[in-house]
């Protein structure tokens, strides 16, 4: 069951990794896509004729509105919202950084906040919406070196854990999906090469590709509107938590 032709799906983050896998597969399947980013890339640029691109950052409340109302102005209504975008530094909490804890809180959860406040109010118009979150088995698990990070993740996940609760009489699903280490440039941010070497090693040296996410994500989405997929969790086989 195709679970994306003809709906209109929003995703946040879709510059690299998972969110530009999620743009490709999502067009490939025949669905009208919005996506925003913060910087457009070469890639993305050579298929944004065949979806709407917008700059923007999830920071930014105005930023979120501005992005609702062209895609309201191009697709007219709104099916799906991806909240992809996400913000990851290894740590070592005795010596913080406080810009790289403020960048994770702004965007992690804060820029949830601003789709909750501009974009869920629309979605609320959909007669069977699905929201679904790209959280971490960080958010189910804390790990060392990835305190804040962890604790973002949380917030995400026990959110929509209860908007879920609350979401189920208007026809709106939620899922989060909870990817361990994927081979994305998240990974490749963190200015502590101390932290990272300490605290990086704890993985398995394995990785997700960004595709093996949005299989998840597809089959959340292709499930009969009466099924729940309210958590997929995905790892490398040698990572499982």
């Amino acid at each position: 069951m195709n679970g994306w032709q003809n709906k209109t799906i929003l995703i946040t983050g879709a510059g690299s990794g998972i969110g530009l896998a999620l743009v490709k597969k999502a067009l490939a399947e025949g669905a009208n896509v919005s996506a925003l980013v913060r910087r457009p890339n070469e890639e993305l640029q050579k298929v944004s004729q065949s979806f709407l691109l917008y700059q923007g950052d999830v920071r930014s409340r105005e930023d979120i509105r501005n992005w609702l109302l062209r895609s309201l102005e191009t697709f007219n209504t709104i099916d799906v919202v991806i909240n992809n975008a996400g913000a990851m530094y290894y740590m070592d909490i005795t010596q913080p950084d406080y810009q790289q804890m403020k960048t994770m809180i702004d965007t992690n959860c804060l820029g949830f906040i601003h789709l909750i406040q501009e974009v869920l109010p629309q979605l609320l118009k959909s007669p069977k919406g699905h929201w679904i979150n790209i959280t971490s088995d960080a958010g189910r698990q804390a790990f060392p070196g990835l305190a804040i990070y962890s604790g973002t993740k949380a917030f995400v996940e026990f959110s929509a854990r209860a908007m879920r609760q609350e979401l189920m009489k208007h026809q709106i699903k939620i899922t989060n999906i909870q990817p361990g280490n994927v081979q994305t440039p998240l990974h490749n941010k963190s200015t502590d090469k101390e932290a990272v070497e300490r605290y990086g090693t704890i993985d398995s040296g394995q990785y997700l590709a960004p595709d093996d996410v949005v299989n998840a994500i597809h089959f959340a989405l292709a499930t009969p509107f009466e099924v729940a997929v309210n958590e997929i969790l995905i790892e490398p086989f040698s990572e499982s938590i």
